[in-house]
């Protein structure tokens, strides 16, 4: 490791220690909302030409729908499924909209730019747009020739496109100040992990492609980071293919940008998101830190192993949970989780190819869960491991408490590898560690992601530092899923006590971190609310049943 990758390391981890909170010490932030510059959600590019998307809405007795062979229906489905509207709330004079991908309070920094085909009903030629959620439309950047876009996907499958995520950081700083960060990578992954879910009943894989640098995406995608207070930052370029077209893993695929790419029309300039920004000097270090100047190579990056169980099963489509999901902002603390819900839902964050979203991030899983089990009938309360690498347990056991049990689970679970850690009742610990919300404590189960951490950035690099937030965001994508599929909510929670959590295992060192917590059990429903439809202003075409 060179001198300057030494000090680039010591700069992410001092960052990490400045962003945690503990008790009776957050992590620097604004200290209250200034509602004055609360930014906009919705970004538009002023001066392009609009591209109406169609709708299609999910019907409670349309339990598992063909998809259209019209281009641009699946298109406009893959994009409504997975970063549109699921609905409008209204309290009072105030009225926000919900989005199919969740977001940290609600304030959504991910922005879509896709790379496109021609597609009859939209446009003749190959073309870069940016997507815009609120009236579920694309807005054309530029148009791309024949010649330059089939170089661009020459070493793709056949009939890719491409999807480009950026992050426009002052959305989270706005109510988080330093910690935003934090929160923009762990929506990015929820918004990798709702377009993996969007794409599967439409027949296709999303697959991220760390094939470019930072600059080069930015180009490929017609960003300038440099471009006012509100710029977008380049995170991640995925790649939609036919499901059995795309290589196992990342690896697999190959993408330059062409010369002539700079040589685009490009159209529109990004609409103001309102008052001038806040400056957080460590949340602009850390965007610098990053940005990788290579393509990414992790030497851990491995094809993952197929398993047998796939989406979908008996029950609700898959459209259906992803139109139902809410988060909870409230349990009921009575909710029992049936055992064999559990183990489905566990069963569904171990990594694998069969399994969604995990194979659109194609890497060794840096991430395990820490699990609080209050009540799952017929299982014992207390602190458990879910092992999503297997080498995780000899290393945690090395640097943890060594009163920790480490058992195997009873024969209904011996499939799974979890560990019993220590039982009892964690309900009251759990909150508190969450920094003293409730929610934590009165669900079913709670838990955080333990993610290795100062060894990967060691031998990867800061560039790793987002992705273990993204790989925590895949996950929560699949809780929040899989919750609805038990008849239960999921809520996401960013709000923790870092080194209390740690504390909690006993773990010495910085080996293992944890970067996100979730829960599941029985919501409490607000019933002040109202819930409109997300696309009302489209008469027929607008998903009211959704």
């Amino acid at each position: 490791m060179t001198p300057a990758d030494s000090q680039a390391l010591n700069d992410v981890l001092a960052w990490h220690r400045l962003s945690s909170h503990a008790p009776g010490r957050f992590a620097p932030g604004p200290g209250g909302l200034d509602w004055i510059t609360q930014p906009d959600p919705f970004q538009h590019w002023v001066g392009t030409q609009r591209l109406t998307l169609p709708l299609r809405p999910v019907r409670p007795d349309d339990t598992h729908p063909e998809p259209s062979t019209d281009a641009r229906t699946r298109l406009g489905q893959l994009l409504q499924d997975s970063l549109g509207l699921s609905a409008w709330k209204e309290f009072g004079q105030s009225r926000w909209a919900l989005r199919m991908n969740p977001s940290s309070g609600n304030l959504h920094p991910t922005e879509a730019t896709l790379i496109c085909p021609a597609i009859p009903g939209l446009s003749d030629t190959p073309f870069v747009a940016h997507y815009a959620p609120r009236d579920h439309s694309l807005e054309l950047r530029a148009r791309v020739p024949l010649a330059l876009w089939e170089e661009l996907v020459r070493q793709l499958p056949r009939e890719s496109f491409l999807l480009g995520l950026s992050s426009i950081a002052w959305r989270e700083a706005w109510k988080y100040g330093e910690r935003a960060f934090r929160y923009v990578h762990l929506d990015l992954g929820h918004a990798l992990g709702a377009l993996a879910f969007a794409a599967a009943p439409l027949g296709l894989s999303a697959r991220s492609c760390p094939a470019l640098s930072h600059a080069q995406l930015e180009t490929l995608l017609g960003l300038d980071s440099t471009r006012g207070p509100f710029h977008e930052i380049p995170d991640i370029l995925v790649v939609l293919a036919q499901a059995d077209s795309l290589p196992d893993g990342a690896s697999g695929l190959s993408l330059t940008v062409p010369e002539g790419w700079n040589e685009l029309h490009w159209q529109g300039e990004p609409e103001s998101l309102g008052a001038l920004p806040r400056v957080w000097p460590g949340l602009r270090r850390m965007s610098e830190l990053c940005r990788s100047s290579a393509p990414m190579t992790d030497p851990d990056e491995a094809p993952l192993p197929p398993l047998s169980d796939r989406w979908p099963r008996p029950g609700p489509s898959l459209r259906a949970l992803i139109h139902g999901r809410r988060s909870a902002v409230a349990m009921d603390g009575e909710t029992a989780m049936p055992l064999e819900d559990f183990q489905r839902i566990l069963q569904r964050c171990l990594p694998g190819a069969g399994h969604l979203p995990c194979a659109s991030l194609p890497q060794r899983p840096r991430v395990s869960l820490l699990i609080f089990v209050h009540r799952v009938t017929g299982l014992e309360a207390g602190l458990y491991l879910l092992l999503r690498d297997p080498a995780h347990e000899e290393r945690l056991r090395a640097v943890s408490d060594p009163g920790l049990l480490w058992a195997p689970c009873g024969e209904s679970l011996a499939e799974l590898p979890l560990r019993l850690l220590q039982p009892g009742d964690w309900r009251s610990r759990a909150a508190a560690l969450s920094c003293g919300q409730e929610i934590a404590g009165e669900g079913c189960i709670s838990l955080g992601m333990l993610a290795e951490f100062r060894a990967g950035l060691e031998q990867v690099g800061p560039a790793l530092y987002p992705r273990l937030y993204w790989e925590c965001g895949l996950l929560g994508q699949v809780l929040y899923l899989e919750a609805e599929a038990a008849g239960l909510s999921g809520t996401g929670i960013g709000c923790f006590f870092d080194e209390a959590v740690h504390t909690s295992i006993g773990l010495k060192d910085d080996s293992f971190r944890s970067l996100y917590h979730f829960t599941i059990g029985g919501a409490v429903r607000d019933t002040r609310l109202r819930t409109l439809p997300p696309y009302a202003d489209r008469g027929t075409d607008s998903g009211d049943d959704a």
